[in-house]
């Protein structure tokens, strides 16, 4: 399961739903309906996948988990979330 990198937060907009991370340095992240799912179910405990699975439900699991896969290694690459 993604976890964030030390000293990263994931705020959520509670009108939107919209997702953004904060980072040490100050940088802000706004994060793509994906992201913001992906993390968001993190922070709560739940599997990403399933999460997504709920949100685009017609979208086939091997897409998603392309999806996933892909985003994570990009955030992992930026230094946002930490090595599984």
């Amino acid at each position: 399961m993604p976890r964030l990198a030390p000293g990263v937060k994931l705020v959520t907009d509670t009108g939107t739903g919209r997702g953004s991370l904060i980072c040490p340095d100050g940088a802000v992240w706004t994060l793509n309906p994906s992201a913001a799912t992906a993390l968001q179910a993190a922070a709560k405990g739940e599997n990403p996948l399933d999460a997504m699975a709920r949100r685009w439900p017609g979208v086939p699991e091997d897409v998603l988990r392309a999806d996933l896969t892909a985003l994570l290694a990009d955030l992992q690459a930026a230094g946002v979330v930490a090595e599984p």
